[in-house]
């Protein structure tokens, strides 16, 4: 899956999240959809998707970061 596959509120947060924590947009994408898959199979309000996905990316490349930093 590529952000050509998934829609435009997706992409517009995955753009959003790179530039924001300036990650490339690869990495962004990549963890964006393994969090959106793994949710998406247990979801019952889908609705709520885009910002609960957005949070824990957000909470995974600042901790990255944070890591990267130590080092």
């Amino acid at each position: 899956m590529t952000t050509r596959d998934i829609g435009s509120l997706h992409r517009s947060t995955i753009k959003e999240l790179a530039a924001d924590l300036q990650s490339p947009i690869e990495v962004v994408e990549q963890l964006y959809q393994n969090e959106l898959r793994m949710l998406e199979t247990h979801a019952r309000i889908r609705v709520y998707l885009p910002l609960i996905v957005r949070r824990k990316v957000r909470d995974a490349l600042r901790e990255r970061q944070a890591t990267i930093k130590a080092d």
